[in-house]
């Protein structure tokens, strides 16, 4: 059986993490100015704690990887390994990305390399990477299994609610005047991935409608495979129950997990934010 590696960024969450041990899974790590604190001892975190609101001179709370250390990673999983699949969150709003694809066009090694763009980001990235596990497991064929992660790419949909809108601005996504205007009014504006890219979809007056949205949301699809709640972090949003409850009523069938989100995707929506993953089936 030929020895397969996946490599990932530390932007995916994983719904659930028993992972075979005879995959390699190795990962590009983003550094963050802010992390949330699990530790009593605070005076030994390298970050501080996510504040509420962002200065508008705040620089990139998002500091990427080395380009050196992302070229030795690469150059060791093509020498080491018969198959290599790269799937990094959205290269709209992932510098990584282009970073990789031009490496990958100096490297040689025996690996052949299957990069991907799953164009999401936490779950849904991380829900890519869980598949090319399972599949590579149980399927030799490396084409047929990237072939099969491509396909499923468009059958994961993400939308995120992000009321710090400071952060949005910090990342780049939002002038200063749509910032300081939207966190006066106190709206929650609801972006989608379209396409990888932070799309505005509409913007509500209370969390109550964010959730309210979330569920009509979930109802344009017809076959879903499972459905993942973002939480803030750490976790305070009694609604996400409502989706719960109406899941476990009108989609009996369907996964429901839940998760708080991590550093990365809090520093572009900040630590109040949350979101919804949707995954329908492939065929």
């Amino acid at each position: 059986m030929a020895q397969c590696c996946i490599i990932t960024d530390n932007a995916a969450q994983f719904s659930r993490v028993n992972f075979p041990d005879n995959i390699c899974l190795r990962f590009i790590e983003y550094k963050t100015e802010y992390s949330f604190v699990n530790v009593k001892d605070k005076s030994k975190l390298d970050s501080k704690e996510f504040p509420e609101h962002l200065g508008l001179d705040q620089k990139p709370v998002i500091q990427k990887p080395d380009d050196k250390e992302i070229q030795e990673l690469l150059e060791t999983s093509i020498k080491n390994f018969d198959d290599v699949f790269i799937i990094l969150h959205s290269g709209k709003i992932n510098p990584v990305f282009s970073t990789v694809t031009n490496l990958l066009g100096k490297i040689r090694g025996r690996a052949a390399v299957h990069l991907i763009d799953s164009q999401s980001i936490s779950i849904g990235q991380g829900y890519l990477v869980q598949s090319a596990i399972e599949q590579i497991s149980t399927n030799p064929d490396a084409s047929q299994i990237e072939q099969n992660l491509r396909e499923q790419v468009p059958h994961v949909y993400t939308i995120l609610c992000a009321p710090g809108l400071s952060y949005l601005h910090t990342a780049g996504y939002l002038d200063a005047g749509q910032s300081l205007v939207g966190e006066m009014l106190s709206l929650y504006p609801i972006f989608n991935l379209e396409d990888g890219n932070f799309t505005p979809v509409d913007k509500v007056k209370t969390i109550h409608s964010v959730i309210e949205y979330f569920i009509e949301y979930i109802d344009e699809f017809d076959d879903l495979l499972q459905v993942s709640f973002l939480q803030s972090t750490p976790p305070s949003l009694q609604e996400a129950k409502l989706v719960k409850q109406y899941l476990e009523e009108n989609y009996p069938d369907t996964l429901y997990t839940e998760h708080p989100h991590n550093n990365y995707l809090a520093s572009l929506i900040g630590p109040r934010g949350f979101g919804l993953v949707v995954i329908e089936k492939c065929n």
